[in-house]
């Protein structure tokens, strides 16, 4: 994801009917296959089967319309006949929260018997602000509801019951994984240091059919800290490795474009680029570069989604027109596409002070603002924002960018704290448009204020009116 922790639809990068692309051929600069072999661990983990038997038992249910795999099925008869009595039976559907809850606190617990978070103080700042999620799940009993379940379940009985299943799956799609996997690694002479020096994939029969999951920088620390993903059945074809490939991809192609923000800005703007589904304008950039590399390693480009990904299929053929594994890595064609689908006349970016700003907003050390709201016009809120959202506000004037600074236009948290932006100015014959953009993910659930004064026009003329916008994060 890279959503802060998201499910996705298995894309399936199939042969099908359609042309292919003449394959670039690459050497192994970096992973033959037996040091796929070794990087890779494909799964059947007790505690993530213990996670999902706990969901689907306590109110977990689909929203695609598909049919649970027998397993699924299988095992929910299984527990339906104990006739558990559990401190609370409808635990998933009382607690209301998304499938991402009970899988990010997997990563930072120490799983069965007891499910206690014993990873969570290890957490870097820059990660707990952008799983927020993650102190929510901490802070809840899951991991007492968990033990009690693994417990009354008997779930180890369970769990060797469906092992042969899973073994059997894992055996029909470890060779199509490699092959995908070993293609991206050298096609882009990936460090395999940045999944943690390792990948582990859990099959799961317990979710949704055509499903797939990670957590992008968020690795799995109740294994050794290795990149993690898991994926649902996918009846409809036999695996080709663009799933893996997909997941593994969001741990590589997230840190180089949160790396290279200002670019990934013009980007969505040049593109006319808009927030669709569950994801927001940057994750939509995210996913058109991890939804093109999926498919590379079979030379057909394919989206299974119903949501179209701006630029995908473009940054898919430029691979094949314009890169060159023997010099290029993964950054270097990422800034490529970047550049060849941004609008090179580009607008002027105003960042004075932003790497002071993002330093003091990671650290917390930032500073106050002490504003009397009488002085300010209350303007209509926004609700259910992403958390990288950007604001963008128009003005009938042709700006003096000097005016652009943390006294005249920023953003203040509920407790006033100033919250890091930068700004990307558009004009047009007069007037100007400027987006806000955070230099750190807002915090889920959050509440913030938009203050905007004293903003004057190269020709001097004054904003008529002090206004002030209140916005709040979604959950």
């Amino acid at each position: 994801m890279s959503r802060i922790g998201k499910s996705v639809l298995l894309i399936l990068c199939l042969f099908a009917f359609l042309s292919q692309i003449s394959l670039i051929q690459v050497k192994a600069y970096q992973m033959d296959r037996e040091a796929v072999r070794n990087l890779i661990k494909i799964d059947y983990d007790e505690a993530i089967f213990t996670t999902y038997a706990f969901m689907n038992f306590t109110g977990f249910k689909d929203n695609n319309q598909m049919p649970f795999h027998p397993v699924r099925q299988g095992l929910l008869d299984d527990l339906a006949a104990k006739n558990l009595q559990l401190r609370d039976n409808h635990y998933f559907l009382n607690k209301d929260q998304p499938d991402y809850f009970y899988t990010a606190f997997l990563l930072i617990a120490d799983g069965p018997p007891h499910f206690r978070p014993v990873h969570f103080n290890k957490l870097p700042a820059e990660i707990l602000n952008n799983y927020g999620i993650l102190s929510s799940a901490v802070n809840s009993d899951l991991g007492a509801a968990l033990a009690e379940f693994y417990e009354k379940a008997d779930i180890p009985s369970l769990y060797e019951k469906y092992r042969p299943d899973y073994e059997a799956e894992i055996a029909r799609v470890k060779e199509g994984i490699y092959d995908g996997l070993e293609y991206v690694f050298n096609a882009f002479r990936l460090d395999p240091q940045g999944v943690g020096g390792g990948l582990v994939m859990d099959v799961n029969f317990l979710m949704p059919m055509g499903r797939a999951e990670t957590f992008g920088r968020l690795h799995d620390l109740r294994r050794g800290g290795v990149a993690w993903m898991q994926y649902g059945p996918n009846p409809r074809s036999p695996e080709d490795g663009g799933s893996a490939v997909h997941e593994l991809m969001h741990s590589y192609v997230d840190a180089i474009l949160l790396e290279h923000k200002d670019k990934v800005i013009q980007f969505i703007l040049a593109n006319d680029i808009e927030p669709a589904g569950p994801y927001s304008a940057s994750q939509m950039v995210d996913e058109a570069f991890v939804r093109a590399i999926e498919c590379l390693h079979t030379g057909t480009y394919v989206n299974n989604d119903t949501i179209n990904f701006p630029r995908s299929r473009d940054i898919f053929n430029l691979f094949f027109s314009d890169h060159d594994p023997e010099t290029d890595d993964l950054e270097t064609f990422i800034l490529k596409a970047l550049d060849a689908f941004t609008n090179q006349e580009g607008n002027p970016i105003y960042d004075q002070g932003y790497e002071d700003g993002l330093a003091q907003g990671i650290s917390g050390n930032g500073l106050y603002a002490n504003e009397d709201i009488e002085q300010y016009t209350l303007r209509n809120g926004l609700n259910n924002l992403a958390s990288d959202h950007v604001l963008s506000l128009s003005f009938d004037l042709d700006l003096d960018l000097s005016t652009l600074e943390s006294k005249n236009i920023f953003i203040t948290d509920a407790s006033g704290l100033l919250h890091p932006v930068f700004y990307l100015v558009d004009r047009d014959s007069g007037s100007s448009k400027i987006h806000l953009i955070p230099a750190r993910a807002y915090e889920a659930g959050g509440s913030y204020t938009l203050w905007v004064k004293d903003i004057r026009s190269k020709e001097g003329k004054t904003l008529s009116q002090w206004y002030r916008m209140d916005f709040k994060i979604a959950e």
